[in-house]
Order: C-alpha cells, then structure tokens, then sequence
C-alpha cells in the first residue's frame, strides 16, 4: 500500500476510487480534475443499425466536446477543469509520423483482408469536422506547464470524474499516467452518482495562483502503441491464431451494437470485443449500476480497490478470468500473459482507456491503448 499524503491510503494497482473514498478525502491533499464531455458518437438514422444499415449510407460520428458550461453550473468542490480535447492532447495532422505507418504487415495476415481497413473504422468529428485521431501530447514542454497551471504534482493524488457516463476521464486518467504520475485515479460514477449520493457543489474556480505546482515525473511510454505495435500485434495473432503465453495481443473495441463486420473484412488475428461483452453477468451488483458498459466495469474496478486486502486479492483473480475470456487470454497479471494493445477510434480510445483502467485493477499491467489508429 502506498500512503499518498494526508489521504487515506490506496493498492499500489489502485485505478479507480468510489464516492464514499472520496467524501472521506474531500478535505485531504487530493487534487480533483473536472474532465466532462462527450467521447462523440455514433448517430444512425432511420433505417440504419449496427452492421452498416442502408446501402451506401452509415453511421454518422458526433463531434468530440469537453463540457464547461457543465463545470461552471457546479462542480465537485476544489475541482479543476480539464478540457479533455485539448489540455495534454492533440490532434494528429494528416501525414503525421502516425499516420504514415504502412498498413500492409496487417493486410498480409489475411488474403481476405482489403486495403485500407483502418481507414474504414468509425471516428469521431474532430474540432475542425475531420476525422483526425485526438492524441495525447508527447511533449513535456507542452504538457508539463499545461498541467502544472491546474495543479497537479506528481507528490498529490490526482482523481478525475466525468458525468460517469462520457468515459471522458478515463482519457485524461491515462494521460496522467502516460505523462509520468504515479497514481492516478477515476471516480466510479462521476458527478451524477456524487451528487445522487448528497456530494456538495460549488460554482466558483480555484485561484490560478494557488493552483500553480510543479510536476516533476518520469513519463510511462509503455501505456501507449504506437500504429505500428498495434498493427504488427494484431499480424503475429493472424499467423498463429491459438498466439497465447507472451505473444502481443491487438483488441479492437467496438462501438455498442457493433458487429465486426461493420467496418469491412478485417484481419482476422485482430480482437473485437465491446465493453458491454466484458461486463459480469446479469444479477451481479456491479452490472445493476446506472450508466453504460463503461460505468459498470469501472465499478467493479472500484469495488475491487475498496476491499481489503484478503478479499481484494479474490475479487482480482474473479476479474482477472472473466477478462481474459471474453479476450481469448488464457492468463492475466504482472509477469504472465500476453502484452495486450487497445484501439477504439470511434470514442478517441475512451473505451480503450476504460479498459486499460479495468485492466490495472485486475493486477495486469503490461497493456498500452493505440491513440493513432
């Protein structure tokens, strides 16, 4: 366990905090981050559904949004805003060094595969009305003082809410992590399950001089793939389809109601799953909550890092299995299994993210989420 200043401590694999953790820490050396927005979407119009609708016609993507009127109108007390689209993140301009990655190691894997696969995945609309992919930034020169300006210090915990179903913090949580903080956390639930639960609201933004800190922290590239990784992952699976053990994993996340072939014939090495095809069995507390997929699996990671310790350990090894079913790996947790990448362009990796999250609090940490694709 790691103590974490005035705060009540938290599992070192700790990614996810409840409403109860943090009406007990309110008060504490915590640092709140206020990221509400919308991850986009994807608008069918009449006639249309999942598998590609109407001939000639799809669906049609929602733009990328970060919610200040939101924060403005209340906001978790001390809570500082993040616009999730632009502060640490960017987009990546066409003939960037992502986007120049060559498709074909992918395409080879499979004779049935066409050209430009990933050109046909859902995206979002960018800022401009593109479909640029939202990455996040890789320059400390640009990051550092961005959030050094809100607060945040690598010696405070750090815990970010959306409106707990957006998934928009779930980005930033692994910006933060990417960027080099020990110990970030979501909130489970977000502001709607804080205020269900009688959290208190405040109308008023910190002082930005009392916000200034400094962030002193050694950047984790190891929680980011580049297209290349994800790419060459998902070729190794298509060579060998039974790849287990130590071989990298490639999962596409899907939007909800999804089939795989909606985009077009893909590699077949290449994992597909929805978040909804990751969450417990009907009946169980965690798959009761409000929200979507989303919101259930990470009340579940938050129940897990609310235990103790005894019963904490049980509750990883239960997710631990469930996950590496429903994503054909025989093994989870440090030191064993596979190094496992995570892509979903339709919500600008905010599932992936949710998933790399979930993952962590299931003892697995060799992951990575794929914000090129």
């Amino acid at each position: 366990m790691r103590a974490l200043s005035s705060t009540q401590a938290l599992p070192d694999d700790c990614a996810v905090v409840d409403t109860a953790w943090l009406r007990r820490n309110l008060e504490g050396d915590v640092r709140i981050f206020d990221a509400r927005g919308s991850a986009g979407g994807l608008e069918l119009e009449e006639g249309e559904d999942g598998a590609g609708g109407a001939a000639g016609a799809g669906p049609h993507p929602t733009a990328l949004t970060a919610d200040y009127d939101a924060y403005l109108e209340g906001h978790v007390p001390g809570a500082v805003f993040v616009n999730w689209t632009r502060d640490g993140a960017r987009y990546l301009d066409g003939g960037g060094e992502e986007e120049g990655v060559e498709e074909e190691p992918m395409e080879e894997a499979s004779q049935q595969s066409g050209g430009g696969w990933r050109r046909r995945l859902p995206r979002p609309r960018d800022c401009g009305g593109g479909r640029r992919p939202l990455v996040a930034e890789s320059d400390p020169d640009t990051y550092v003082p961005c959030f050094e300006a809100r607060g945040l210090s690598a010696e405070q915990p750090v815990m970010v809410y959306d409106d707990g179903r957006s998934m928009t913090a779930a980005r930033v949580w692994w910006s933060l992590l990417l960027f080099g903080h020990p110990q970030p956390c979501l909130l489970a639930g977000g502001w709607d399950e804080w205020r269900a639960g009688g959290g208190g609201s405040e109308l008023y933004e910190p002082c930005p001089l009392k916000l200034s800190t400094t962030f002193e922290a050694e950047p984790q590239p190891q929680y980011r793939a580049c297209a290349a990784e994800f790419v060459a992952a998902a070729a190794e699976q298509g060579a060998s389809a039974a790849a287990a053990g130590s071989r990298p994993v490639a999962v596409l996340l899907l939007p909800e109601g999804w089939h795989r072939d909606a985009a077009g014939p893909l590699p077949p090495g290449l994992r597909t799953v929805s978040l909804s095809e990751l969450v417990p069995a009907p009946g169980s507390p965690p798959a009761e909550g409000a929200g979507g997929a989303g919101a259930r699996l990470l009340a579940e990671a938050a129940a897990v890092a609310m235990a103790a310790e005894g019963p904490r350990r049980e509750l990883q090894r239960a997710l631990r299995v469930r996950l590496g079913g429903a994503l054909g790996l025989p093994e989870l947790g440090d030191g064993v299994g596979a190094r496992v990448s995570l892509a979903s362009p339709h919500d600008a990796s905010a599932s992936a993210c949710v998933l790399g999250a979930v993952l962590r609090a299931a003892g697995h940490n060799d992951w990575a989420v794929c914000d090129s694709l």
